[in-house]
């Protein structure tokens, strides 16, 4: 199964694999029970601080008009060019507190800004953003079906920002994106914060932001959790637990969150999968 840490619970639950008291207040009839099937979601959440900037030299007006319309054919002639972007083009590591002897928090930042409540949609002024997750958090959700139907969509509670380090990091995250965001080169070009907005001072008001304001980067893992204990979904061979003929190569199974994006990391799963296939043939 590489359904993902959203599809492969689902999938699993309204197939009847999963906690049997829960599938069956759902309408479902329990062929299998392991307790653990959903739960344990994470992921990474992010805040972003965007400034207006005072010259026309970010993507927000490359994303508009005329200058579309270039960046449009600058890509089928030669693929470069504002559609061949990244969205975001410079990552950072760094950490939230000197105490601490891994860097725990990832920073991005983009010559763009976004409308408030709106990631996908770029102001109508310059703009600059920079965005910050924690690498490792410590709040944990879960997965579950809504109903006995796989068209429905799950319940998917993450759960961000449950538990207080993550919010300790997160706030001091968002601090450190300010400070970037200040420093005297970026001072030359810069107008005035858009996001947060200069009335956020204090911590709290940061964390009240941060909740509002923030969204996903779409690294969900761990909902099929791998390990030997008895709350494990998944074997160290891939198999659920339990059931002989049916492996798991995605990163629901994740034990923990890695300490940067989780593609790479995914990508490894499906290679072990396939040397462990491999072996039982």
């Amino acid at each position: 199964m590489c359904a993902g840490a959203i599809g492969t619970p689902h999938l699993l639950q309204v197939s009847g694999i999963g906690d049997a008291k829960y599938l069956k207040s759902r309408g479902i009839k329990p062929l299998f029970e392991i307790k653990n099937v959903g739960e344990g979601l994470q992921d990474h959440y992010a805040a972003r601080v965007a400034n207006r900037i005072t010259e026309p030299i970010s993507l927000n007006e490359k994303a508009r008009g005329f200058n579309l319309v270039l960046e449009i054919i600058k890509w089928f002639t030669s693929k470069k060019g504002l559609i061949s972007y990244s969205p975001a083009h410079v990552g950072v590591f760094l950490k939230s507190s000197p105490k601490i002897d891994f860097p725990d928090l990832q920073f991005v930042f983009t010559p763009a800004s976004y409308t408030e409540g709106m990631i996908g949609k770029l102001q109508n002024f310059p703009g600059i953003t920079c965005g910050v997750w924690q690498s490792r958090p410590q709040s944990r959700g879960y997965v579950r079906a809504s109903t006995n139907e796989i068209i429905d969509p799950p319940i998917i509670q993450p759960n961000y920002l449950k538990e207080k380090i993550d919010q300790d990091a997160l706030v001091e995250g968002v601090k450190i994106c300010r400070s970037l965001l200040r420093t005297s080169e970026m001072k030359k070009i810069s107008v005035c914060e858009t996001l947060p907005g200069d009335n956020i001072k204090s911590d709290e008001e940061i964390l009240n932001f941060i909740r509002n304001k923030g969204a996903t980067v779409y690294h969900a893992i761990g909902s099929c959790r791998m390990g030997v204990d008895n709350k494990a979904v998944v074997s160290p061979s891939l198999k659920i637990n339990g059931l002989s003929n049916i492996r798991i190569a995605d990163a629901s199974i994740m034990p923990t969150m890695p300490s940067g994006n989780t593609n790479a990391a995914t990508l490894m799963i499906a290679e072990k999968a396939s040397d462990l296939i491999k072996q039982d043939l």
